[in-house]
């Protein structure tokens, strides 16, 4: 039996990276809403609820900037007291007083670090509640460098060779996870 999930998949971390933004990015196109943008193909938080420079989480990160914000829950860049720079996922305020949406960011969390064994999932760090903003429930990952997909398709389409070996990745990816019994719901 599979259960349904959701996580960060990377076929190629140089090519899909920073994928919490560019779904953030999707996420904002399909519901018509705006984005901006800081620097070329940078998205940026039409408000932002953590003010980068922040400090968080008792001190254990410093907020560098937001990378994104979708329908659930805002994506920020922050960078350890070990120096590693991270994706701190923070639920939305509306999405925060969802037992649903609680439990699923936990699952999210959940299968996260459950499945970080296998090449190409992005492993969550850590999760719990922000004290900085009412408690809302976050998760970290490593916050990844690179080219994002969707902005290399603007581009124009891959070449055959290319668009080959990474569905060919991502197709590996997605039958261990299906073999650890997770469904993946939203492949993007």
């Amino acid at each position: 039996r599979l259960r349904q999930g959701s996580m960060a998949i990377s076929a190629r971390p140089d090519v899909v990276a920073e994928a919490a933004a560019a779904q953030t990015r999707a996420l904002l196109r399909h519901s018509g809403r705006e984005v901006g943008t800081q620097g070329p193909g940078r998205p940026r938080m039409i408000k932002e609820e953590i003010p980068p420079g922040t400090s968080v989480l008792e001190g254990r990160y410093e907020v560098i900037a937001c990378v994104g914000v979708g329908g659930s829950a805002s994506v920020y860049r922050a960078r350890g007291n070990d120096g590693q720079e991270v994706a701190l996922k923070v639920l939305l305020a509306a999405r925060a007083r969802s037992p649903h949406e609680v439990k699923r960011l936990e699952q999210e969390y959940l299968f996260g670090r459950a499945l970080r064994y296998i090449d190409g999932i992005i492993p969550a760090i850590d999760h719990g509640a922000l004290p900085e903003l009412d408690q809302r429930p976050y998760i970290t990952f490593p916050f990844l460098e690179g080219e994002e997909l969707d902005y290399k398709l603007t581009a124009g389409p891959l070449s055959a060779p290319l668009a080959s070996s990474l569905l060919a990745q991502l197709a590996r990816v997605v039958a261990k996870v299906h073999e650890a019994g997770i469904l993946h719901r939203d492949i993007k």
